[in-house]
């Protein structure tokens, strides 16, 4: 990996930190979701939202494998925190209009999937 790709992964892994940064302040703002620590807040804000979505997003140049591939992982990495974990909740068992676990999955598993997409996106704007 030459230097200059390194650097540019970098700032995509801030970028996605930024992101992570922007929507858990939201998220805890009008409660859409609660998570059980800070600390678990704070991973996913550095570890999914930095380095797994940034390392995809520099990694990848083909937009629809980058959105396909964090779909898939947003998809299982949301049912796994419903089904086993519960690093987080969302109150009342829905986000907005959506309602039940399933179906919550299902809609974040496409806002995982659009998350490189926007770091890549941004990133060539900067």
């Amino acid at each position: 990996m030459q230097l200059n790709e390194r650097w540019k992964m970098i700032e995509q892994i801030a970028i996605g930190i930024v992101a992570g940064i922007v929507v858990e302040s939201i998220a805890k703002k009008y409660r859409i979701w609660i998570y059980r620590s800070t600390s678990i807040q704070i991973s996913n804000i550095v570890l999914v939202f930095g380095i797994a979505a940034g390392v995809v997003a520099s990694s990848i140049e083909n937009y629809w494998l980058m959105f396909l591939l964090m779909t898939l992982f947003g998809y299982v990495y949301e049912l796994v925190n419903i089904s086993f974990c519960h690093w987080w909740r969302f109150e009342n068992d829905r986000i907005g209009v959506i309602r039940g676990n399933a179906a919550i999955c299902v809609a974040l598993a496409f806002v995982w999937g659009v998350l490189p997409v926007g770091i890549a996106l941004i990133s060539g704007w900067v």
